[in-house]
């Protein structure tokens, strides 16, 4: 299952984080996948055989750009400027090696906070799911990626519940 389609229109899921979320996967230059919620984005890459340890790792990330790479070699693992702006310094910003028993390469997992200005200014919740992860990735369809609401600050959420109950209401009447 690749997620839930609504003739183009984005799921608003605020009870609980989406089942089956989709994993994209591009190269760039090397082979990753990403997904998102409202407010983060995830990224798993694959490493190459030559890195067994995250100290031989130069990952840089900045509000616009991402570079993963091996130190001491120019040529990069995964490198692009991104769709839009993130939270290099967010709270939930962490990255990490991870390998299943008895499977090499390693791969390298990211959790990244998307700007959380985007998400106060915004008019509409689905406004903030990304069409691509870097601005010359093709752009994924509307609908494929249900709105985790549930990723959203507190007062956030509890606004947009106070809102679809009010507009529940005022349906059944």
């Amino acid at each position: 299952s690749k997620g839930m389609y609504f003739m183009g229109m984005v799921a608003m899921n605020y009870t609980s984080e989406p089942a089956s979320q989709p994993w994209i996967e591009i190269w760039h230059p090397g082979k990753m996948r990403w997904s998102q919620g409202c407010v983060q984005l995830k990224i798993k890459v694959m490493m190459p055989e030559t890195v067994q340890s995250a100290s031989l790792l130069d990952v840089s990330v900045t509000s616009t750009h991402l570079r993963i790479g091996t130190k001491g070699n120019a040529d990069p693992i995964v490198q692009g400027e991104f769709e839009r702006k993130v939270d290099p310094d967010g709270e939930d910003f962490s990255w990490y090696l991870t390998q299943a028993e008895g499977e090499m390469p390693p791969m390298l997992e990211m959790i990244l906070d998307k700007d959380p200005s985007a998400a106060y200014q915004t008019f509409s919740y689905g406004t903030l799911l990304w069409p691509r992860l870097f601005k010359d990735d093709v752009a994924v369809g509307d609908g494929l990626f249900e709105a985790d609401l549930t990723d959203l600050p507190p007062e956030l959420l509890d606004k947009f519940k106070t809102e679809q109950a009010l507009s529940e209401r005022k349906s059944k009447d």
